[in-house]
């Protein structure tokens, strides 16, 4: 008889399948590949990969959806190609075996390989779309933005800070400009004694707050940069979901 097998969940957590139960397993883990290509097509959808985004991103971001939904033909083929070395009569046991095991490791390999490329190119293009979706400095304004910043922030204590930062970060003028401007926030945060902790909540809070408002602007590059990175969620689900099939297809 056929031991239980493991099956691994998509929260990380992993379930012990018997032989009765390994049809429905088999469908589970099909349904894991079409979860991968609907998630990737959702983020197509919310996405705005036009002209409005500048063609380095547009690419890079292409180039990781192709990744993520790659694997999943991959880990197929490799999973069909060990099935059939475990199942040649004409080689012993062991030779099939380690045939089987080669096919599956090389797979597991590229598979890894091509989720840490597509995870590379994400954080890549996720910068850029900040950049992108931040309004713009206009000339000799920043002296008085500066000015008008350090009024609303300089009398706050540490812990308001992110409230207020959050409200600047919203706005679509110089201010906005400048609290938006990673350096300068930074800087900032440092010589008021922020904590690193809150210091990246801070910023983390900034960077949600620019895809929010851009995403609803006027400006169509603004607002193709900021629906696109808000349509990043899709395509993190999509590599959660490959991954997921990866470990139960090729394990």
């Amino acid at each position: 008889m056929s031991e239980p097998i493991l099956i691994h969940n998509p929260d990380g957590s992993t379930s012990v399948v018997s032989i009765n139960d390994r049809d429905t397993t088999a469908e589970a883990v099909a349904s894991i590949a079409n979860a991968t290509e609907s998630l990737a097509r959702d983020f197509s959808s919310a996405a705005d990969l036009s002209y409005r985004l500048p063609e380095d991103i547009v690419k890079l971001l292409s180039g990781a959806s192709s990744d993520i939904t790659g694997t999943i033909a991959k880990a197929q083929v490799a999973a069909s190609v060990a099935a059939a070395h475990r199942n040649n009569d004409t080689l012993f046991p062991a030779g099939r075996e380690r045939l089987a095991n080669e096919e599956i490791s090389k797979a597991d390999s590229e598979v890894t390989a091509a989720l840490e490329a597509a995870d590379a190119k994400i954080e890549v293009a996720e910068a850029l779309l900040y950049v992108a979706a931040r309004p713009t400095m206009p000339a000799g304004a920043e002296v008085a933005a500066r000015a008008d910043a350090r009024m609303a922030l300089d009398g706050a204590a540490p812990l308001q800070l992110p409230e207020i930062v959050k409200s600047l970060a919203q706005r679509g003028d110089a201010v906005g400009a400048l609290v938006t401007d990673g350096s300068w926030l930074d800087l900032y945060l440092n010589s008021r004694g922020v904590d690193r902790d809150l210091a990246e909540a801070v910023k983390t809070l900034v960077k949600s707050q620019v895809f929010e408002a851009a995403a609803v602007s006027e400006d169509p590059k603004r607002a193709a940069a900021g629906r696109t990175a808000q349509a990043l969620v899709h395509l993190r689900k999509a590599r959660v979901a490959a991954q997921t099939y990866r470990r139960n297809k090729l394990s």
